[in-house]
């Protein structure tokens, strides 16, 4: 089911820091209007990254979320196409680089926040560089799994990345196989 998408004909009526927030008059089924509210927010990437027979992701703690199992991924910046913003972000959370990109797809979330979350899976990671996290604001180390153990590990409550998860258990045991291949070719 494709989700909804804020209509031209809405009005801003709040810039945040992360999320805008519209309004507009929305026409129901028994032919009253309603204000309708959406929020939109800035693109997000995700990074499902290999090395070796493994997958690396971050266990990561964060003010107010506490401890929690992530892949590599952030916010895509004004100006920044998907690809790039996810290539940062590895590079930023993990200190990892990979010339062997492919993008797997985009999710909407929610029909009431406008945004897509891309997932693009990085091959052959090498250390490039040192993390470079954002100041006070996130702790992260890089851990590393089998595919086995990350399938284990998204199961799991402290897991974030549900969409991921849910798209992972939904799939039946040939098309697991075939996207592990796919990691790991």
């Amino acid at each position: 089911m494709e989700k909804a998408t804020i209509p031209p004909r809405a009005g801003k009526v709040f810039s945040g820091v992360m999320f805008d927030v519209y309004h507009w008059k929305q026409e129901l089924l028994d032919g009253s209007t309603a204000t309708w509210e959406m929020l939109r927010r800035a693109d997000t990437v995700l990074v499902l990254s290999m090395q070796n027979d493994k997958i690396l992701l971050s266990r990561q703690e964060q003010p107010l979320l506490g401890e929690f199992y992530a892949l590599f991924g952030g916010i895509v910046d004004g100006g920044e196409t998907p690809e790039a913003a996810a290539k940062r972000e590895l590079l930023e959370e993990a200190g990892l680089h990979s010339d062997d990109w492919e993008y797997v797809k985009g999710y909407r979330y929610t029909s009431k926040i406008d945004f897509t979350g891309h997932l693009f899976i990085a091959r052959d990671c090498k250390q490039a560089a040192e993390q470079r996290l954002d100041a006070g604001g996130e702790r992260i180390d890089v851990v590393s799994k089998t595919f086995e153990e990350f399938l284990g590990l998204v199961k799991r409550d402290d897991f974030r990345n549900k969409e991921v998860a849910l798209e992972l258990l939904r799939m039946r045991p040939e098309e697991l196989e075939a996207f592990k291949k796919k990691l790991f070719p």
